[in-house]
């Protein structure tokens, strides 16, 4: 097996594109911006809160049990984008998104009360402003 590796990778004719050929021998041309992830963010929810890894996470704010705030380094061009989240706790909800912060992340019981997870995972696909 062959190993590719660059220092950079751009479309062509366009920087920000690049054309894909799948296993089925069609070519679709790749929008790379809007295919890169804009944020993630780990951090701990137990005991004293912290951000233990991040990209685009500036801070975190405790708001109660099992009630975050995760603020952007740099804001989402809307509040419509797609945000993925996770706990080693039972579940976990996003109930509101902002241009500058996931607003409300929370982590959720097996019967539906609300807890502090040991951690916590953001994911966000979108735009950035």
């Amino acid at each position: 097996m062959s190993t590719l590796r660059t220092n950079a990778l751009e479309g062509v004719d366009d920087k920000s594109t690049i054309n894909v050929t799948l296993n089925e021998g069609n070519t679709i041309t790749e929008n790379l911006i809007h295919v890169i992830g804009k944020h993630w963010c780990h951090f701990t929810g137990t005991g004293t809160i912290a951000i233990q890894d991040s990209i685009n996470a500036s801070s975190l704010t405790d708001a109660g049990t099992g009630d975050y705030e995760v603020l952007f380094t740099n804001n989402m061009s809307n509040a419509v984008y797609a945000c993925v989240a996770g706990t080693q706790g039972d579940g976990v909800r996003v109930f509101a998104l902002a241009t500058s912060k996931i607003d409300r992340l929370i982590g959720i019981a097996n019967d539906g009360s609300v807890e502090d997870g040991s951690f916590y995972t953001t994911q966000i696909d979108g735009d950035l402003a």
